[in-house]
């Protein structure tokens, strides 16, 4: 018996199953995908991207786009989710962003609306995430963001050579140019080393864990917390819900395709927003 049961273990359940571990709730993160680890991440493009290295094979597990076999739609399917293999590009949403009815009212054709919360709320968490998984970036540097808490717990990645041209450009121009804040350390942290300029990142796993995605940060830090079990390979095919309607557990398929019964008193579907 768990206390949560996360199906899916990407930006969300990851997320999500280091919280709710640090609680001191027990939780199950179930998995469809492999879990890769550093070693699996090779510079072959081929491999990684050319073929089915982080999306199922439409022949193996069909999918369907249009009336055709297709894997358009699917981000990824492994431990970590679609972060295994993210460039990395880290903002956060503009204060604006939060009140769009009440900053720029209500217009025929479009639906504008406020959140029921503000970025003021938001930024605390915001700052939290960043140090907990390893942000890089300058701030202060975009005169337009919304206010911090906290500085970036490590400094910008290293620029490429062209970024100064465009530096010189919109200085030229009157715009304000700044280092991208990266999911991607430029220096050792947490235990983790830093990124090694290797040139192969986005649509690719990070070998030497530099990439902050969930397979590095969110699930080792849920794991350590001795309240986190991860099990991969693991297709979900029903969550159960009890008399009231209420979800009592889940029903999963593991990789030698015997069927398996968990009981939670919390289900999270955290499969991403495509395909859930």
């Amino acid at each position: 018996m768990y206390d949560v049961c996360i199906i899916g273990s990407g930006a969300g359940g990851g997320a999500m199953a280091y919280a709710l571990s640090r609680g001191g709730m027990r939780v199950l993160v179930l998995e469809k995908g492999p879990w890769y680890t550093e070693k699996d991440f090779v510079h072959d493009e081929i491999k990684t991207v050319r073929r089915n290295f982080f999306t199922p094979s439409p022949e193996h597990e069909p999918h369907m786009l249009d009336g055709e076999r297709s894997s358009m739609g699917w981000i990824a399917c492994c431990v970590g989710g679609g972060t295994v293999h993210m460039a990395g590009y880290f903002y956060r949403l503009h204060p604006d962003d939060f009140r769009m009815e009440s900053r720029f009212g209500s217009h025929s054709g479009i639906s504008l609306a406020d959140w029921p919360y503000s970025y003021e709320e938001l930024e605390p968490y915001y700052t939290e995430v960043e140090q907990v998984i390893g942000i890089s970036g300058q701030a202060g540097a975009n005169p337009f963001e919304g206010s911090r808490s906290k500085p970036y717990p490590l400094p910008p990645m290293v620029d490429h050579p062209m970024a100064a041209w465009i530096d010189r450009a919109g200085k030229k121009l009157g715009f304000h140019t700044y280092p991208s804040p990266r999911a991607i350390i430029s220096r050792d942290y947490g235990g983790r080393k830093a990124c090694v300029y290797c040139h192969f990142c986005g649509s690719y796993g990070c070998e030497v864990g530099a990439k902050s995605s969930s397979l590095s940060s969110f699930l080792p830090l849920a794991q350590k917390t001795g309240k986190c079990e991860i099990r991969s390979g693991c297709m979900v095919r029903e969550v159960e819900v009890g008399k009231d309607g209420r979800a009592t557990g889940c029903v999963y398929i593991d990789p030698e395709g015997k069927e398996h019964r968990v009981e939670a008193s919390i289900v999270c579907v955290s499969a991403s927003g495509i395909e859930s």
